[in-house]
């Protein structure tokens, strides 16, 4: 190993693999891609942790259906997340009344939730 940044090597090579591939804009231009491999670095360091919020993340994916089913049908049924009545992004009934947009707030909520627990890891 040379010390170098593994995301700098992959552009080396990708230029001696490519050289026009410098002719394109930066398709990274938030460096999103640096930043995840940052994160994922750093949750490999403490797996345990990391497996435990993944697996959070799935079973909370698992009963959002369900969930909001259950409430479309009338059934008062506690979120398998934890949603910030707060946030004035969904303050709209829809969010709340629509199986469909419920289930998409309830899984923004956990993938941030999860997110989170992923880089605290």
């Amino acid at each position: 190993m040379t010390g170098e940044p593994s995301w700098d090597v992959a552009d080396r090579a990708a230029n001696v693999l490519a050289p026009e591939s410098d002719l394109f804009a930066n398709p990274d231009v938030a460096e999103l891609g640096r930043s995840l491999s940052v994160a994922l670095r750093g949750a490999a360091g403490n797996a345990g942790a990391a497996a435990e919020a993944a697996v959070r993340f799935a079973a909370q994916l698992y009963e959002i259906p369900a969930v909001s089913l259950a409430r479309w049908l009338g059934a008062d049924v506690p979120p398998p997340v934890d949603v910030d009545p707060k946030d004035r992004r969904f303050a709209d009934p829809a969010w709340t009344e629509s199986p469909a947009f419920y289930s998409l707030r309830l899984g923004y909520s956990a993938l941030c939730q999860f997110t989170e627990q992923l880089i605290s890891a």
